[in-house]
């Protein structure tokens, strides 16, 4: 009981303070859950629900503000909605070891790209077809890897992004 009660405070606190951020918990969460002896995925299908409900109010925020792209936001959508069940089945497939490694190797990535990313200026305008193209190649990238690993696409997107010059 002790550790429900620890895992839905820290997870309360994080997930609210790094919500109001713009960043995702995933990546604190997971190794806290692991902490707390729940089984690994427990701990990354908690976290990416908990990403899931953060990113919907912040997009209701973002929609509200007309922020969100729509051509390239609906492909990303609805192909990352598609192949993260796909991820989170081959998770279900791989050694504990392996998806440690690969969170890992995650968290190095996350970490380097707040460290290091950098903005581009944006395209005044863009070729519908090429945004859609992105759309759907990030959203299958992000969504596999989100469902694989128990955490948003934000990242994958932002790196996405980078390497398209959007």
């Amino acid at each position: 009981m002790l550790t429900y009660l620890i895992a839905a405070t820290v997870t309360f606190i994080f997930t609210t303070v790094l919500t109001i951020a713009g960043v995702g918990a995933a990546f604190i969460l997971i190794p806290i859950f692991l902490a707390l002896h729940i089984p690994l995925l427990t701990a990354m299908s908690t976290a990416l629900l908990l990403n899931s409900i953060a990113m919907i109010f912040a997009s209701i925020s973002y929609a509200r503000d007309r922020l969100i792209v729509w051509k390239t936001a609906l492909p990303i959508l609805i192909v990352a909605t598609a192949l993260s069940p796909l991820g989170a089945r081959t998770a279900e497939h791989l050694p504990r070891n392996v998806l440690l490694w690969l969170f890992v190797g995650f968290l190095l990535f996350a970490g380097s790209m707040m460290l290091f990313y950098e903005a581009k200026a944006k395209e005044e305008e863009s070729n519908n077809k090429k945004l859609i193209g992105y759309g759907v190649a990030v959203g299958g990238a992000a969504g596999y890897l989100g469902g694989l690993l128990g955490v948003g696409g934000g990242k994958f997107y932002r790196a996405g992004a980078g390497l398209a010059g959007l």
